[in-house]
């Protein structure tokens, strides 16, 4: 699932515009482990969009784009349809996401 959210972030969300930049495919690795998180632990698509957009504007200095950030948090979302259950991820979200959500 990490390839395919940064595969995501890289082509679709991509607010610095770097898509078409050689060696830029890693460009916003630090931000998948915080979303598959989120998606782990079924949060909404309001909240992966409100999450994304706060990096965009926290860690970017950029401004908004409530847009596409919906449209890449349904994108996201629609990732999880295809992923086996997790027995134990119930646990992990109990245990550890709803600190973080």
């Amino acid at each position: 699932m990490a390839k395919r959210v940064s595969q995501i972030l890289h082509t679709v969300w991509d607010p610095l515009s770097i898509d078409s930049e050689p060696g830029a495919q890693t460009e916003y690795y630090d931000y998948v482990p915080e979303i598959v998180r989120l998606l782990v632990c079924d949060a909404s698509a309001d909240g992966i969009a409100a999450r994304i957009e706060a990096i965009r504007r926290e860690h970017m200095g950029l401004p908004g784009d409530e847009a596409r950030d919906r449209q890449v948090a349904v994108m996201l979302i629609a990732l999880t349809a295809r992923r086996p259950p997790l027995a134990s991820g119930r646990l992990f979200c109990r245990c550890f996401c709803a600190r973080r959500l």
